[in-house]
């Protein structure tokens, strides 16, 4: 049965790829001075801002979709809250002022500089937000992600028949 926890599996990745995607995007944009890719990275930018918040509003029903199952603690969820609040956030800013953008200067054709440079430094800090989000989502059902997963890789090694 589909619920609010399949929402969110299912399109959990999309603020992370699109946060990734904007600022590959503006870093080439800002190397190359064109202006058409700095467009588009602002565009990726208001993508990741939108999938964001139905991403951060089904959360809560994952979480209490996988509390009660075996490996998942309360210390795995909990952190993975504290880092989707914060990413929501820094990414939602910097959709805002992405979007702010793409509207301020749909004319002249040329986006300034300082404009740039502010979403080069809000594309770092919500990329890097969103992918660490995604990492302590990832550590709540996924052993192979966790920091102590050399202990569970050597046990399960180690308890395997081997193969002929």
């Amino acid at each position: 049965m589909y619920s609010l926890a399949h929402l969110h599996l299912l399109i959990n990745h999309t603020p992370i790829i699109f946060a990734a995607l904007g600022l590959l995007f503006i870093l080439v944009a800002l190397i190359r001075r064109r202006d058409d890719l700095t467009r588009l990275s602002l565009g990726f930018f208001v993508a990741a801002a939108v999938m964001a918040l139905p991403t951060y509003l089904t959360g809560d029903s994952a979480a209490h979709t996988v509390r009660h199952m075996p490996g998942v603690t309360g210390a795995y969820i909990h952190n993975h809250e504290e880092a989707a609040t914060a990413a929501a956030i820094v990414v939602g800013i910097l959709g805002v002022f992405a979007l702010w953008a793409l509207w301020r200067y749909r004319r002249p054709a040329v986006i300034p500089r300082w404009v740039v440079i502010i979403t080069v430094i809000g594309g770092l800090m919500g990329s890097t937000a969103m992918a660490r989000t995604g990492l302590l989502g990832g550590e709540i059902r996924h052993t192979e992600v966790r920091a102590d997963t050399t202990t569970a890789a050597t046990t399960v090694i180690t308890d395997t028949p081997p193969v002929r």
